[in-house]
């Protein structure tokens, strides 16, 4: 109506501009995650690097003493993937009792919510769960358990 300065938009019209905000709130929370997941492989990154310049003599004892830099890289993976495994268990299971004590306090908080239900993933979700969080921590730790691997055994032994 335009004498009145007044819009009138159909059902369609706001279903489109609802869906657009929504894709752009995917996208946003996509960048946001992978900002998060960069991150962690950075930290995880770092942490393996400290305990391979902690360790470093304890490496170079193990080549002096005959084993391998593959049976090093394997131990170090070995370890990374368990750490993974562990770390993403506990993760996956703290997200389901935060997602669980949310959906039944959600509504006192925002009364607006009252008739949504949260539903968190499922159990089948937890091998995948596991499976990427011990992919994360095995990539993070493949660079350092290479240096660990291959540490100047003079050098490290001198220290």
């Amino acid at each position: 109506i335009k004498g009145m300065g007044l819009t009138v938009e159909s059902q369609n019209d706001i279903a489109k501009k609802t869906g657009e905000m929504l894709r752009i709130f995917d996208q946003f929370s996509l960048l946001i995650i992978g900002a998060f997941l960069v991150l962690t492989i950075i930290s995880i990154f770092n942490s393996y690097m400290n305990i391979v310049y902690n360790m470093s003599q304890k490496f170079s004892l193990k080549r002096i003493l005959g084993v391998s830099k593959a049976e090093i890289i394997l131990t170090f993976m070995a370890e990374s993937a368990i750490v993974g495994l562990v770390y993403g268990a506990v993760g996956f299971y703290t997200g389901q009792l935060a997602l669980r004590y949310l959906s039944h306090n959600i509504a006192a908080w925002i009364p607006a919510f009252s008739g949504i239900a949260l539903r968190g993933p499922d159990n089948e979700l937890l091998c995948l769960a596991l499976a990427f969080s011990v992919v994360i921590s095995s990539v993070s730790a493949l660079l350092p358990s290479l240096v660990a691997a291959n540490i100047n055994l003079f050098k490290a032994v001198r220290k």
